[in-house]
């Protein structure tokens, strides 16, 4: 029988944003600065980006698939890209006024509601 990997999880932390997010330890850190990161899986090539900016996002959901989703306890709506199965988010941080978006894959989306905090 072979065995079975075990997760373990890495707690992320972006001063810059003042938030905090946890992903599972595959995901390894590509960039990083106080306002953006970028983390991808090396086996998937999964990637997840977050970045935040006190100027808002473009956003255009027209033709676009939709879906609820729940961050920091705030109901949003994100916006599912059929092509990458991910989904992107835009949530602005009640404290610094900082719009924040998240491009997360479909699998990582309940993880990142539940874990998802501003600092």
């Amino acid at each position: 029988m072979t065995p079975v990997p075990s997760i373990t999880y890495n707690e992320i932390l972006l001063d810059g944003c003042a938030i905090s997010f946890t992903l599972p330890s595959d995901y390894d850190q590509k960039t990083m600065s106080s306002r953006e990161a970028q983390f991808a899986t090396q086996s998937t090539k999964r990637i997840f980006v977050i970045s935040c900016t006190n100027i808002p996002y473009p956003t255009d959901s027209k033709k676009q698939a939709t879906i609820a989703a729940e961050i920091a306890g705030k109901s949003i709506t994100g916006i599912h890209n059929k092509e990458t199965n991910s989904t992107k988010i835009i949530v602005r941080h009640p404290n610094t006024g900082y719009y924040i978006q998240l491009s997360v894959p479909a699998e990582l989306l309940p993880l990142v509601s539940q874990t998802f905090t501003f600092e």
